[in-house]
């Protein structure tokens, strides 16, 4: 049965959900006042204030949830999007950084880490960060395509090119065609940018049986193979 507290702050987020954030804000001050040391308490006044634009409240409650539940992933990547969210992007790193190293299989918390990092132009942090979430969903294309960038910008093809042969090597990847289509065919299952990646890496790796598989990728789209 839930407790008074759970109650609140579930009918808190009710009226968040419809957009009634003063109330939403009062039933968190109830539930903060039957247990002011409730982490989930402070964390619900977070999100309501920052969405009241109540930003320096939000922050130090998102601290608040943090500190009395340090132990807690969601807490502290909820002070990264905050932090993110205004511009604070060493706070919004650090805290990803720490929401990351509690839950090691969520892969969003290390890429929200890069992303702060990268605003930072902080590069080697952000590749660490991205490779942490690389390895974390190695599938996951928008993963690959920010450490693909973040090893371009650091001056490194060749760990870029076994990062890209390691990518369409995994079974959840979407399959690269096997020959070229003898007629027009349905848009290719691979973005555009794992294609164009594909043709540069292939050479890169000495591997003509990718080049071709690339290629035929490439054809499907009507690009023009360039010699």
């Amino acid at each position: 049965m839930p407790t008074p507290v759970a109650r609140l702050l579930q009918q808190a987020a009710e009226h968040a959900g419809r957009g009634d954030y003063p109330r939403a804000l009062s039933l968190c001050d109830d539930a903060l006042l039957l247990d002011p040391a409730d982490a989930a308490v402070h964390l619900n006044r977070s999100v309501v204030l920052h969405r009241m634009h109540r930003h320096a409240d939000a922050a130090q409650e998102a601290e608040a949830a943090c500190r009395l539940r340090p132990d807690w992933a969601e807490a502290w990547a909820n002070a990264g999007h905050l932090r993110f969210a205004h511009s604070e992007f060493a706070e919004a790193a650090h805290a990803f950084t720490r929401a990351a190293g509690i839950d090691v299989a969520n892969a969003g918390y290390p890429f929200n880490a890069g992303r702060a990092w990268e605003k930072l132009q902080a590069w080697s942090r952000a590749a660490t960060a991205y490779r942490a979430a690389y390895d974390r969903a190695p599938a996951n294309g928008a993963i690959w395509e920010a450490c693909d960038r973040l090893l371009t910008i650091t001056n490194r093809p060749d760990d870029a090119a076994a990062l890209f042969a390691d990518h369409v090597g995994r079974p959840a990847t979407a399959t690269l065609a096997t020959s070229a289509p003898s007629a027009p065919s349905a848009p290719s299952a691979l973005s555009g940018r794992l294609v164009a990646a594909g043709l540069l890496y292939a050479r890169m790796l000495a591997d003509p049986a990718l080049e071709a598989r690339c290629l035929a990728e490439a054809l499907a789209r009507d690009w023009q193979p360039v010699e």
